[in-house]
């Protein structure tokens, strides 16, 4: 069994739907304040407070 570490945020404080930086912590809505990086390769959802990229996605042909 794994132990876990108590959440610090009740499902009332937490959008539905949010994105959760794990190199800093910043949380925020899908279209909230997130960087788009986009090129023919794919797009990056990129952190806005210290630039990790939470999530990659390719483009395929």
């Amino acid at each position: 069994m794994h132990d876990r570490k108590p959440s610090t945020t009740t499902a009332g404080d937490a959008p539905k739907l949010a994105l959760f930086c794990q190199e800093c912590g910043h949380t925020s809505k899908l279209g909230g304040d997130w960087l788009l990086r986009e090129d023919d390769g794919g797009y990056w959802i990129v952190c806005p407070d210290c630039e990790t990229t939470v999530v990659s996605q390719p483009v395929f042909e």
